[in-house]
């Protein structure tokens, strides 16, 4: 029929597609995911002095609502343990307003993460993973009230989603 003809060519190529992969993923894949991950302090390579203690607060945040409250004490108590480090911290001004000041910004965050099992077999390694997020100026603040620190926590709350999505993904 000509819906077929036209339909059977998609299916080809959505098929085709999804064999592609991209170049990161987990080890093992398969394998059943680690119900608690216990999260190392992320080390920050950047020159924000606490975005690294920000970022580990997220991830952990998100863990334990993914975990419903359940965290582990320690690496020995847990099935895998999350490391990782912040190695790229950039901010680019994407907008201005009609005065010429920054009003959205362009934050990019590249980390080196590493999931390891209780037996030390890597479960997930990923030495670029690069999240961005788009940061808007609340209205009405002056124009030299800094809105990083802000910016920072709501970036580390995105960047964890992101981490922990991604991780989960291969499972």
């Amino acid at each position: 029929t000509p819906v077929t003809r036209f339909i059977k060519p998609f299916l080809l190529m959505a098929l085709a597609l999804s064999a592609l992969r991209c170049g990161y993923h987990l080890q093992g894949a398969g394998a059943v995911a680690p119900r608690e991950i216990y999260l190392s302090p992320l080390a920050n390579f950047t020159d924000k002095l606490d975005l690294g203690a920000v970022m580990t607060a997220a991830v952990r945040e998100e863990l334990a609502q993914r975990a419903r409250g359940r965290q582990p004490s320690g690496p020995e108590n847990a099935g895998a343990t999350l490391s990782g480090e912040i190695t790229y911290y950039g901010a680019q001004n994407v907008t201005t307003d009609p005065r010429g000041f920054a009003n959205r910004y362009e934050i990019v965050v590249k980390a080196k993460v590493l999931l390891t099992a209780r037996d030390g077999k890597v479960v997930y390694r990923n030495d670029s993973f690069i999240h961005r997020e788009v940061y808007e100026r609340p209205e009405g603040l002056g124009q030299f009230y800094d809105q990083e620190p802000q910016a920072q926590k709501a970036l580390a709350r995105a960047f964890a989603r992101d981490l922990l999505d991604t991780i989960a993904d291969g499972f």
